[in-house]
């Protein structure tokens, strides 16, 4: 067969009976249209006749009348028995019998259902109208995305790590691009190709790395048409989703999350950026915790300067009730969103919106909710399945990122003697360590050596630096203490 097309079908499985798959065999050898010689196995021309008894379907939902489709079906059925009965009739074969039994138990339901469909009250259907938009001018195309700190300075205010204000070496800070901005700049490349077009939907939105904006990103944007308003859109190895388009007006719709029974928590903006959010002043953005409950939260929220900061902050409410309400791995990011739906423009981001987020699932993994944007009663834009991938970061990692100066990993476990136990098994923990402790050239060190030898490195050099600071810190409190003590005596002597 070298050289041949050709197509197989086993004769013997394990799922399978001998006579079962043999029935297979000879099946799919009648369907390619070959002689089948089956003499020797002395099977009767009378095929077995149908017993004529139909399947009675259980409808949980109400039939559906005045369907075009439906109307088709129902012409199509006595032409199709026609045809099929006229075809068998000619032939006694067997196998061709048995093909018209199961044509016929086909019909049979076909006919119930249509059946169903007559005798059943006539349901009203709503009239659906699909957006409409402009054909795009061609199926495929590109955009070059170019962001950095000069042309989107508020960028600087979604760096992971807090350095001192005016910190010279801006990777240091780790500055990168949040998810919403990313998604809401995929939906604009699309709406920019149809004119007059308004995003109606962002789907399966995944993010698979950070993108950092040290250094400029500079990367080309592919957008593939799927339809006249349904485009997909890849920053290759970097993100991915799909943005549906349209041109007419949406119905304001009725939502209901629930946040379940209510906690007795509580949290000022003030507190919430202390002590947990890296988020600087453009991407603070969560005005007010309304309600805490076990399966959700409520809040207010506000776009603050940053691009996609509004978004943004609908996922730092979700992910502040993470860090309220866990106990273990309660740090988690964003990394996919299923739909965001709008029902109003996109790029209408003014006022206080309130933002209720709905925990809908909670595994080792990940944290999924649905989160609900309403501005003055009316909904502003819907979002389901917005995935947070949890991290392995306990509250010393965590504290140690937000407060380095007052924190550490190492434990003291004699005077002046520091050990690290390593407590973390996953990656991405001592990939955020690495970020804390490291400087630049001692991360291009770290690069540099053998995978087996890179944790070793990071562990003896954390358990150092914690030294060195808890010294410093010493020596700072007595010299603090001292001065203190200098002027309380100068004050005794009437000197000050």
């Amino acid at each position: 067969m070298k050289g041949k097309a050709f197509s197989t079908i086993a004769s013997s499985v394990a799922t399978r009976s001998a006579l079962a798959q043999f029935q297979r065999v000879v099946a799919a050898l009648f369907v390619e249209g070959k002689t089948v010689a089956l003499d020797f196995l002395d099977i009767q021309s009378q095929s077995k006749k149908s017993s004529g008894k139909g399947i009675k379907l259980e409808f949980g939902s109400p039939i559906i009348r005045d369907f075009k489709e439906i109307q088709y079906l129902a012409k199509s059925i006595d032409t199709q028995k026609q045809k099929t009965t006229t075809a068998v009739t000619k032939s006694g074969h067997p196998l061709v019998q048995a093909f018209q039994d199961n044509i016929s138990d086909i019909i049979k339901m076909q006919e119930e259902v249509l059946t169903l469909l007559q005798d059943h009250p006539k349901v009203s259907i709503p009239n659906v109208v699909l957006p409409k938009v402009q054909t795009p001018i061609s199926k495929n195309f590109e955009k070059t995305l170019h962001v950095t700190l000069e042309t989107h300075p508020y960028l600087i205010d979604h760096s992971l790590l807090r350095q001192p204000k005016g910190w010279a070496e801006i990777a240091d800070m780790e500055p990168v691009i949040p998810m919403t901005m990313i998604f809401e700049q995929l939906a604009e490349i699309a709406q920019a190709e149809i004119e007059g077009s308004q995003v109606h939907k962002i789907m399966n939105v995944s993010v698979f790395q950070w993108m950092n904006v040290a250094k400029p990103f500079e990367k080309i944007v592919k957008g593939e048409w799927k339809s006249n308003n349904y485009a997909y859109l890849d920053i290759e190895n970097f993100v991915n989703a799909e943005v549906l388009l349209t041109s007419i007006a949406r119905p304001n719709p009725t939502f209901n999350l629930s946040i379940g029974e209510l906690l007795p928590i509580e949290r000022t903006p003030e507190e919430i950026y202390d002590m947990h959010m890296f988020h600087g002043e453009k991407y603070q953005g969560i005005t007010e915790v309304s309600k805490v409950g076990t399966k959700g939260i409520i809040g207010k929220i506000k776009g603050n300067g940053g691009k996609g900061s509004l978004l943004d902050n609908a996922g730092q409410l979700f992910g502040l009730w993470l860090q309220l309400t866990l106990t273990k791995d309660r740090i988690a990011f964003p990394v996919k969103i299923k739909d965001i739906e709008f029902f109003g423009d996109m790029h209408d981001q003014e006022g206080i919106f309130e933002c209720t987020c709905s925990l809908t699932e909670l595994n080792d993994e990940f944290a999924i909710a649905d989160i609900l944007l309403t501005r003055n009663g009316k909904v502003w834009c819907k979002i389901s399945g917005w995935q947070n991938r949890r991290l392995e970061i306990d509250a010393a990692l965590w504290n140690v990122s937000m407060s380095p100066l007052h924190n550490r990993l190492s434990e003291e476990i004699a005077t002046d003697v520091f050990f690290f136990h390593q407590a973390y098994s996953r990656v991405a923990s001592w990939d955020f360590i690495l970020k804390r402790y490291f400087n630049q050239t001692e991360k291009k060190h770290h690069q540099t050596l053998l995978p087996n030898k890179r944790k070793s490195y990071m562990v003896s050099r954390v358990a150092v630096k914690d030294a060195v600071r808890n010294l410093l810190k010493r020596k700072e409190i007595i010299l603090v203490s001292r001065l203190l003590l200098k002027l309380l005596l100068m004050r005794s002597e009437n000197l000050i």
